[in-house]
């Protein structure tokens, strides 16, 4: 998607001066803390940014010993950042003021534009002409503002800045202010530490994938947690996560407005445009994006993102308790994770260590021994730690005495061994040093089983969607791009009939079964003849929808008599559903298999999207259906199709069978990517055959684009 986008210069210029400003000018300053002029000086001054402040304010008092002007045009300057927190009825003449001291960026705090409708989205555009007309980027407006922990700059209003907040590597950039300051607040108390952060309002000219584009090269970012409502670029949102899965940092997304309520709450709140599901679905899985569903489930997914790499999804569990062992045993199952099992030579160790009555097995329990036996726990830690079937380790502490003693070995043990270790720490005041203690050892800590599972989980599933390269995609070549743009124009309708999509599908590589179009009752029986019975006869006609529901459809027609008979009783069904047909198609009665479902789409903001799931009835029964931006070359394919675990476990295993298919997404997807006039292709039944390694598409249609 994102080959002919070229990040802007002066938009990454624009937002080193929003996180690394030299001087900053606050418009509306003030002492009174229950005002945002005066959070944002009150954070200002507390984090201990070392640049320099202007406050302004009408009387230009001194803010917190900070001398104060009564006009922008007093400030003697040069400025790198605004941040601008008047009323609406003033924001334009401090933008104005802003142009005169060369400023480079500016937060805008003030809010009542767009995201309040009608007359604010008029206003909202005057805004942004106004700045671009002076060189000014703008932030917001309804921004919360921004900060960056090495830069000991907090210039924002949130309250969650109440608190001190330590530095870390997770960068979190939200269209929500106040939901941001949830992020924050709520993130600390579980152990998460903060590069940055930057509330981006209504994305009126800086949006999301700046930002993102901008922190994934910041050093001190490791992971970047995203809360989105809407972009207006996809493309700039693929290039920017294209850079992350390069340069290998963890992107974690909470998104609003997948459904159709969420979309219209999100007009409302940030008037921005949800966009499609299918599209963002398709980027985030292309680039090994975890996308989580609510506040919790992300904060945990970047909890263990922040502390490790973990590549892998075998898990080995240390307990003090054999309950919390069986569930997690359970629970390893539910969420796709695989129980490692210990090695011949780790069972061996671990018979050394743990005593008689100790099984070996994962999950490990090793009994209310470990209260009495100092150095046990740290010893059971290296020897599973050292069994290469296992890649993470998942401590299960419960209420016991010397659970601190516990966490004390695991955090000792922890400085030498090479993998992933998590604890879950369930009870409450018990264990509360504990938790503390893995804490401050770097041990993420969960306090539910089922999070950090979940957590490991969805990490494992992001890199293997992303681990395959999808290196330069294959594309038609001229000829057989302009052999489909002809058929796919000769169409008297916009919705081809079965056998002119077919007759595309084949240009491009798909293989579709054998059919032959007749006239007559007596051409119906000698092709059926031909072809070698059974046969199946379909009306081809655009007018009616539902053919099979109509009667334009006769299956296992098994003689010649049989034939000429249904080619009069469809011809005699279309006349009374008010149809007419173009034709009788014959075509050979395939054998039963796999069904499945190929189709793409065009969307408005990501362009061409194959999809793959499962068919037939069960396309809209489980709606298991995973999507890519078009084209996808065949390892991009293969990976579709594991991500369906329905079709993966009626396809079986062996890759080498199931490169038709892979081949037959591509051939799909490069349709979709290299045909400009068909907006929607669907390919339902595709049956496949995975004994023998083929496939075959039995239904095609194709809707061409005429707008």
């Amino acid at each position: 998607m994102h080959d002919n986008y070229r990040p802007d210069t002066e938009v990454l210029n624009a937002i080193d001066a929003v996180f690394a400003p030299k001087s900053i000018v606050v418009i509306g300053a003030s002492e009174n803390e229950s005002k945002f002029g005066g959070r944002v000086m009150r954070n200002l001054t507390r984090y201990g940014y070392d640049g320099t402040i202007y406050p302004v304010n009408r009387r230009g008092d001194a803010i917190l010993g900070i001398p104060g002007y009564a006009s922008l045009d007093d400030v003697p300057g040069p400025v790198d950042l605004a941040i601008i927190v008047v009323p609406k009825s003033s924001a334009l003449e401090a933008l104005e003021g802003c142009g005169r001291l060369g400023v480079k960026a500016a937060i805008v705090i003030t809010s009542g534009y767009a995201e309040q409708g009608g007359e604010g989205v008029g206003e909202q555009e005057e805004l942004v002409a106004c700045a671009r007309r002076l060189g000014i980027r703008i932030l917001g407006p309804n921004s919360l503002g921004a900060y960056h922990a090495g830069n000991k700059l907090a210039a924002t209003g949130n309250q969650a800045f109440d608190r001190q907040f330590e530095p870390g590597n997770v960068a979190l950039i939200s269209q929500s202010g106040a939901l941001g300051g949830s992020f924050l607040d709520a993130g600390m108390n579980q152990g998460l530490r903060f590069s940055s952060f930057l509330s981006i309002g209504n994305s009126a000219d800086l949006e999301i994938p700046d930002v993102l584009l901008h922190q994934i090269h910041d050093p001190s970012t490791r992971v970047v947690l995203l809360y989105i409502e809407g972009l207006r670029d996809l493309d700039k949102l693929d290039h920017a996560l294209s850079e992350a899965r390069r340069l290998g940092k963890t992107v974690i997304v909470l998104r609003a407005g997948w459904s159709e309520q969420g979309a219209s709450a999100i007009q409302s709140h940030t008037g921005s445009l949800a966009g499609s599901s299918a599209a963002y679905k398709a980027i985030f899985r292309r680039h090994g994006v975890i996308e989580v569903d609510d506040v919790q489930d992300a904060l945990e997914a970047a909890l263990a993102a922040s502390a490790y790499d973990i590549d892998g999804r075998r898990v080995g569990f240390i307990s003090v308790s054999g309950g919390m062992g069986s569930l997690a045993a359970d629970r390893s199952e539910a969420v796709g994770l695989k129980m490692g099992a210990f090695s011949d030579e780790t069972r061996r160790k671990l018979r050394d260590v743990l005593p008689d009555f100790a099984p070996e097995n994962n999950p490990l329990d090793v009994t209310g021994a470990v209260t009495s036996s100092p150095g046990m726990m740290q010893a059971a830690l290296e020897i599973v730690a050292a069994d290469e079937g296992i890649d993470v380790i998942v401590m299960l502490i419960t209420v016991v005495y010397g659970s601190e003693r516990i966490a004390d070995e695991v955090v000792a043990a922890s400085a030498t061994i090479g993998k992933p270790i998590m604890a879950v720490v369930c009870g409450g005041e018990c264990v509360a040093e504990s938790a503390r203690r893995f804490r401050a050892g770097n041990i993420p800590v969960f306090e539910q089983l089922h999070g950090a599972l979940q957590a490991i989980s969805r990490i494992g599933s992001a890199r293997a969607s992303a681990s395959g390269e999808t290196g330069q995609a294959p594309e038609l070549d001229a000829e057989t791009r302009e052999a489909i743009d002809s058929a796919v124009r000769t169409g008297s309708a916009s919705l081809l009939t079965e056998h002119q999509s077919k007759a595309i599908l084949r240009l491009a590589g798909v293989p579709v079964c054998d059919e032959a179009i007749v006239q007559t009752a007596e051409e119906a029986g000698a092709n059926a003849r031909a072809f070698g019975f059974p046969v199946v006869i379909k009306g081809v006609t655009t007018q009616i929808a539902h053919k099979m529901k109509a009667g334009l459809v006769k299956l296992n027609v098994c003689d010649e008599a049989g034939a000429a008979r249904a080619f009069d009783e469809i011809h005699a069904a279309a006349k009374k559903a008010g149809g007419e047909l173009e034709g009788v198609s014959v075509q050979p009665m395939v054998a039963p298999g796999v069904e499945l479902l190929i189709g793409g789409m065009r969307d408005p903001q990501a362009g061409p999207l194959i999809a793959f799931g499962l068919g037939g009835v069960y396309t809209e029964a489980l709606r298991q259906v995973t999507f890519r931006p078009a084209p996808v070359g065949r390892a991009e394919a293969m990976d579709m199709i594991g991500e369906i675990p329905s079709a993966r476990g009626l396809l079986g295993e062996d890759n080498e069978r199931l490169a038709p298919l892979a081949d037959a997404i591509v051939g799909a997807s490069l349709l979709m990517a290299g045909a400009d006039n068909v907006a929607e292709l669907d390919i339902n039944p595709f049956i496949y055959y995975p004994g023998e390694g083929r496939g075959i598409a039995v239904d095609g249609l194709i809707r061409r684009d005429d707008e």
